[in-house]
């Protein structure tokens, strides 16, 4: 699956603007873990919405949480079975949809986007780029990466990895984020290219 890279600066703005709201508003605004009340309220006063969190028995190995938009509202359902991790991370990841606006990122047919995602390599790999609600559900999990598991802890981190005095599965109990996420963040590949879109987004 390839991603539409122009798609990337915009979102990255967007994380950068909830980020803001976050040290404005949130006492302290940069805490990690970061607390999911901090981050509801953000997304909520950034893009004036109000966010209704339910955990629902989604019975699925492939849903962990489904987002619903309406008017001025979203509502959340996330999998009741989930650990603390990954309730933290699909309640980032559903609640991120708010940073990519249009109709065009909204689907009618879950059952598609699933198939699409399950069926190909989700990160930068093929030549054509899938339809916009498709690369939605990838978006919305980088947006939750940059949220997560910020840049400027990243360099960091992986030297701790390389000198092995830690491990991703104890970055990812810091961080309270699933450990997938923390050995995404930490390849080369990924700290090189959200190295780039950040500093286009910060220049």
């Amino acid at each position: 699956m390839k991603l539409d890279k122009t798609l990337f600066p915009p979102l990255f703005r967007e994380v950068k603007n909830v980020q803001e709201t976050l040290r404005t508003y949130c006492i302290p605004g940069d805490s990690i873990p970061l607390p999911m009340d901090n981050l509801q309220f953000a997304i909520e006063q950034t893009y004036n919405v109000t966010i209704e969190s339910r955990t629902a028995p989604l019975d699925s190995p492939l849903v962990h949480g489904v987002f619903e938009r309406y008017t001025n509202k979203s509502v959340l359902y996330i999998d009741d079975e989930l650990n603390s991790a990954w309730t933290r991370y699909v309640f980032a990841k559903e609640a991120r949809h708010h940073l990519i606006n249009g109709d065009e990122f909204v689907t009618l047919d879950l059952a598609t986007v699933i198939e699409a995602i399950v069926l190909d390599d989700p990160e930068f790999n093929g030549t054509t780029a899938p339809s916009l609600d498709v690369q939605a559900e990838i978006l919305t999990k980088f947006a939750a990466i940059e949220l997560l598991f910020p840049l400027e802890f990243r360099d960091q981190c992986k030297k701790e990895i390389e000198s092995g005095d830690k491990s991703t599965y104890e970055i990812s109990v810091y961080f309270d984020i699933p450990e997938h996420l923390v050995q995404i963040a930490l390849t080369d590949k990924y700290i090189r290219f959200s190295k780039q879109i950040w500093e286009e987004v910060t220049s």
